[in-house]
């Protein structure tokens, strides 16, 4: 344990040391391999500072506090753990599992019931929390009463306890402050009873939240005790936040970057003549380009388009898992080409591995589509072109790919004879005399 001395029997944490001689000053030895290194590892092979300020203030936390309380070996621990987890959000498969750990690592610390991480990023759900209080009162008539936002503003990027900021809610005396409707209607029907934790404040631009325009700006993790009493935050809880703020600070910057160099990737990728998506690595589909909606909107098997699509993601996301991709030094990792047939053509499907600093927090799939052929047109066309039926149009592009009359009666459901008659009327109305002259009409140019 890195600075660990015992002192007494009972082991305390030594850490740091200032010129004033107001810290622990650590040994040469300790200076070469115990002093506390606060960095980002990228896995491609790549070291990434922090923001100045924030590595700054990392790097010249009073430690006195800390060795003033007194940690446990299993607290120093802890404590090594929470910043590790709140400094690494590029080591998590996404967003979601870099904010359970840390309110987990940190709710131990400050020996917290519930705990909660709100964060408004695009994509995201912007609460979590480790037991869901009722969301819909509170969006519908609770969020107006709530401080939190006000006290924020004023205060900045902090760490706080309930004894900081009891004095904004026990206006104008404590006494209202346990009449009153919030407290008696949410505090303690939610069990939410003295909060402490961490709020970082970035512009609205950076963290918008429609839904509660207050809270723009806004990220925290807040932790509560179920009781309101006896009082069992103080000045061990504050100090230990006050530590860990600083790495919080800079992991919210990460997030924000990566947020905005998704928002970016996607915009590129709106441009792109080929149908695009984002698959992250969870499976779930989290962007498409204009170009794939145009694709799946002409064809009749959109459904299986796209779900062959997402499997390619899927697929991708597997192989990078079981092969370890996410720690290797390359970037980019991409498989071969696949064919994907459909009713209405043949498509040739890409996809390539995405890696965290790319795309965000975890690794993601980009599967790019196109059409192998030129591209059919819609039955809006066929019916003004030729006054095709759907069923018609339908018949025409199986034709077209050369199935029989048993394989269309079969694909569609109907009887041979059925589709006999389609094929024939489809021919009659294409001006056309062989099977063979029916993909040149359905084609546009």
């Amino acid at each position: 344990m890195s600075g660990l001395v015992l002192a007494a029997g009972r082991p305390r944490l030594r850490l740091g040391g200032g010129a004033g001689g107001n810290e622990l000053a650590p040994t040469d030895e300790q200076r070469g391999s115990q002093r506390v290194r606060l960095r980002f590892r990228l896995r491609h092979g790549m070291w990434l500072q922090h923001p100045t300020r924030e590595v700054h203030s990392v790097r010249r936390v009073t430690w006195s506090l800390v060795t003033s309380l007194g940690l446990s070996v299993v607290e120093v621990k802890q404590l090594q753990a929470g910043l590790k987890t709140l400094l690494s959000p590029l080591d998590f498969e996404s967003l979601d599992a870099w904010r359970a750990e840390s309110r987990k690592a940190i709710a131990a610390l400050v020996r917290a019931e519930t705990s909660v991480s709100f964060l408004p990023v695009e994509g995201e759900a912007p609460y979590q929390a480790s037991r869901q209080p009722d969301l819909a009162s509170y969006a519908a008539h609770f969020h107006t009463m709530d401080k939190t936002t006000s006290y924020a503003r004023a205060a900045g990027s902090h760490a706080f306890t309930w004894q900081t900021m009891r004095t904004t809610y026990e206006r104008p005396d404590r006494a209202a402050w346990l009449r009153s409707e919030f407290y008696n209607d949410w505090v303690r029907p939610e069990h939410l009873c003295q909060p402490c934790g961490l709020i970082v404040v970035r512009s609205a631009a950076e963290l918008g939240c429609p839904p509660f325009p207050s809270f723009s700006g806004l990220a925290g993790l807040w932790f509560y005790r179920d009781r309101d009493g006896p009082v069992t935050t103080g000045a061990r809880e504050l100090a230990i936040l006050q530590v860990l703020l600083p790495a919080f600070q800079a992991g919210i910057h990460f997030v924000v970057r990566c947020a905005q160099e998704r928002q970016r990737f996607a915009q590129v990728l709106g441009t792109l003549g080929e149908g695009a998506l984002l698959i992250d690595a969870s499976g779930r589909v989290v962007y498409e380009n204009p170009a794939l909606r145009h694709l799946l909107a002409r064809d009749p098997d959109a459904r299986q388009l796209e779900a062959d699509c997402i499997r390619v993601g899927k697929l991708i996301i597997a192989l990078a898992t079981r092969q370890g991709a996410k720690t290797q030094t390359q970037e980019i990792v991409a498989p071969g080409e696949q064919q994907v047939r459909t009713i209405a053509g043949d498509y040739h499907v890409r996809g390539t591995l995405l890696g965290p600093s790319t795309s965000g927090p975890g690794p993601m799939a980009l599967v790019v589509v196109e059409r192998a052929a030129p591209e059919p047109l819609s039955f809006a066309d066929l019916h003004d072109r030729y006054r095709l039926t759907r069923r018609e149009a339908a018949v025409s592009r199986l034709l077209a790919r050369g199935h029989t009359n048993a394989h269309v009666a079969q694909l569609l459901g109907i009887s041979v004879h059925t589709a006999r008659r389609h094929a024939e009327r489809v021919l009659l109305k294409l001006g056309v005399h062989s099977r063979a002259a029916v993909a040149g009409k359905l084609v546009t140019g």
